[in-house]
């Protein structure tokens, strides 16, 4: 279980749930075509307003 307290605000991940490195693209409407041009990829957080 995580601790509201451990979670970063701006992600809504805890250091535990977080990859070491994160692209933060703004627009989730971005995702696909960024995602397009790396392997691995996973969406592991979504914050703010992602209707299109």
């Amino acid at each position: 279980m995580v601790v509201l307290a451990e979670i970063m605000p701006h992600i809504r991940l805890s250091d535990s749930q977080a990859a070491p490195y994160a692209l933060l693209p703004g627009d989730p409407a971005r995702l696909d075509r960024i995602a397009s041009h790396l392997t691995n990829v996973e969406q592991l957080a979504t914050t703010g307003n992602t209707e299109a």
